[in-house]
């Protein structure tokens, strides 16, 4: 049998678009993208074309001007220079090293004057060890990220997938006033028993204990996904948190399923702007708009138009007088 080579030429071309999208800004993107377009290479330059970085990037008015920092083995801050540290995301990548998509596109989403410290865990083991400098914990973060998070008014923890649990740990430990889960996952160490490997175990900040009102933990998820709802439920149970399920959904990756609806950039806002409450009537109004525009192929209900816009409204208030209201601890699990 003769092979042209020809799907060995395109998964080189995918494979790397794929280590592109892990660690370039937009700009640097775009940068590659050029450099691409003129080496001449027909597959890399169709699979440019068709990805979905291209796809944002390519209609964006303005790029985001983030730019690397600082970096370790498994860490980089990503900051614009010039301009006041106001908001701080701290992003906890799952098993494909990313937040559910590829990172130009979470950083051309990101609000004005937010920068992002993006971790890897190498180890796929829930940032237990070997991240950071490949020398750290998850409980070390906290010491590690302190001088970075001390510039910023306000820092906020974000995970996806295997990421996702541990985004809000590091939230509760490091005294955050948020974390915010998507898709997060319960650790199955079941492998690495059967491989007689080294289970790390550690006092686990997720539970019913301390000051459960200093942070506030809020967990994204499908409501058909069975396992990330179970994941969901038993954490919001155990450590006092909101649900915030996403009906008529079965698929894991949430995240993308915002900027699928366009609606990245205003959940990127309103998790530093809105209260929990608001949030999650912001994330079910636009889930609610996007079934209904599907089932009926039309514009979205002139109830939903006004849902979102009463929510925009309190969510603008509040960011201008820069005033967050508080959980009610007792009533955080029950969000539905």
């Amino acid at each position: 049998m003769i092979s042209t080579g020809q799907p060995s030429s395109q998964k080189h071309a995918f494979d790397h678009l794929a280590a592109m999208a892990s660690c370039l800004t937009p700009l640097q993107f775009i940068d590659a993208a050029n450099a691409i377009r003129q080496s001449g290479d027909h597959d890399l330059v169709e699979a440019l074309e068709r990805s979905p970085s291209m796809k944002v990037l390519r209609d964006a008015p303005i790029l985001s001007a983030l730019r690397c920092e600082f970096e370790t083995s498994h860490a980089r801050l990503y900051s614009v220079p010039g301009t006041s540290r106001q908001r701080l995301l701290v992003g906890f990548t799952g098993a494909a090293s990313r937040l559910m998509m590829p990172l130009p596109i979470i950083m051309q989403a990101l609000p004005g004057n937010t920068d992002l410290l993006i971790l890897h865990d190498p180890s796929r083991s829930h940032f237990r060890r070997g991240i950071w400098d490949g020398d750290r914990t998850l409980l070390d973060l906290a010491g590690v990220t302190a001088p970075i998070r001390s510039a910023y008014a306000d820092t906020i923890a974000l995970g996806s997938s295997g990421g996702g649990l541990p985004a809000l740990r590091f939230a509760r430990h490091a005294g955050l006033r948020r974390g915010m889960s998507f898709g997060g996952r319960l650790i199955d160490d079941t492998l690495r028993i059967l491989r007689r490997e080294t289970v790390p175990t550690a006092y686990d900040p997720l539970c019913a204990c301390g000051d459960a009102r200093a942070t506030e933990l809020i967990l994204v998820h499908s409501a058909d996904h069975v396992s990330d709802a179970h994941a969901a439920r038993c954490i919001a149970m155990a450590a006092n948190a909101y649900l915030v399920p996403i009906a008529g959904r079965s698929d894991h990756n949430v995240l993308w399923h915002m900027q699928r609806m366009g609606r990245l950039a205003d959940l990127l806002e309103m998790m530093f702007s809105a209260s929990a409450p608001d949030l999650r009537d912001g994330i079910v109004a636009w889930n609610d708009a996007d079934l209904s525009a599907t089932r009926n192929g039309a514009a979205t209900s002139e109830m939903l138009r006004k849902a979102l816009s009463g929510i925009w409204t309190r969510v603008t208030h509040r960011a201008v007088s820069g005033l967050h209201e508080k959980p009610r601890p007792d009533a955080r699990h029950k969000v539905s």
